[in-house]
């Protein structure tokens, strides 16, 4: 069963991060080699600096073409002009702007590889301590990267609970193991999911410091 699911929840990991670098290549209007390598950064970058840190090397998504067909072939797809402009339609728009799609998209890529880090550092120790950073790493590594070569300040270092909801749900998973590593990965990617897309939804932050106002990083 775990052989079927640790590599489903990669693929959506991967698929759901390569969107998300789609949909901000589409904001800073770069073109289709920009947005592949925005896709590919995104969905690979954070699995690449765990496998690193674990002494993984090549990392391994990197070794595999489904991996990167998987991040670069649906952003590569979304950027042809006819899907472009279709998705950038009103309609579409008025139902999920792009700055909700782009939230939703990396919500779920950050659910995915909270698990996949957790379960990655699993593989080579028996720490908590590593397995929680591993999940955050591989989950917000390729958004930081991504952010980086937008000209943005990464998501992770700005008020919105991104990074937390990943540590969040990284303890949810490693609280709900000894239940099975099945109940393990859903809860840690349900709880992930529902704290980044709830506390975007109820615009909850984290504080800033005094002195700073309302002031919010360009994105």
């Amino acid at each position: 069963m775990l052989d079927t699911v640790f590599p489903a929840v990669e693929a959506i990991g991967i698929i759901a991060f390569g969107v998300s670098g789609y949909l901000v290549a589409r904001r800073r209007c770069l073109d289709a080699y920009g947005t592949v390598v925005l896709a590919l950064v995104t969905a690979l970058g954070g699995g690449a600096i765990r496998d690193l840190v674990l002494g993984i090397t090549p990392p391994v998504n990197l070794l595999s073409p489904a991996a990167i067909v998987l991040a670069a072939g649906p952003a590569f797809v979304l950027s042809l002009r006819p899907i472009d402009r279709a998705l950038r339609s009103p309609a579409i728009r008025r139902v999920l702007p792009l700055a909700h799609a782009l939230v939703i998209a990396d919500a779920l890529g950050l659910a995915a590889f909270t698990v996949s880090g957790v379960s990655a550092a699993g593989v080579v120790s028996d720490s908590v301590t590593l397995a929680l950073f591993c999940g955050v790493l591989t989950a917000t590594g390729g958004g930081m990267l991504r952010d980086l070569l937008a000209g943005a300040v990464p998501a992770v270092l700005r008020r919105e609970i991104y990074a937390v909801a990943s540590l969040i749900g990284a303890l949810a998973m490693v609280a709900a193991t000894p239940l099975g590593s099945v109940a393990g990965v859903l809860t840690g990617m349900g709880v992930t999911f529902l704290v980044r897309v709830g506390t975007y939804a109820l615009r909850i932050h984290l504080p800033l410091p005094d002195g700073c106002g309302e002031k919010r990083a360009e994105s």
